[in-house]
């Protein structure tokens, strides 16, 4: 299991800095079809997080509220990927 959580969970919350197609072709080799489709998912849990984090900056009284949504919906995708790399079947 840690050669699957090596290259299909770091890498795609590394998608941030490096380039994510490169990325997403190497975990797209790795990881079957359903789980893929998840982490399709996190990568857009992950997005929403940071635009709720950008309209906490941008809405004085509402700040506080946003980023404790914003941090909530990054944990989840961190769970979603969490349980991808623990539930997909390792290569043969």
């Amino acid at each position: 299991m840690h050669s699957l959580v090596k290259t299909a969970q770091i890498p795609r919350f590394g998608s941030r800095i490096v380039g994510g197609d490169q990325l997403r072709d190497q975990t797209s080799e790795t990881v079957p079809m359903p789980f893929q489709a998840i982490l399709d998912e996190v990568d857009q849990l992950h997005s929403v997080s940071t635009r709720l984090e950008g309209l906490a900056g941008q809405n004085a009284p509402m700040t506080e509220a946003l980023m404790t949504i914003a941090g909530s919906v990054r944990n989840t995708a961190t769970l979603l990927a969490v349980l991808v790399a623990s539930r997909t079947p390792k290569p043969i």
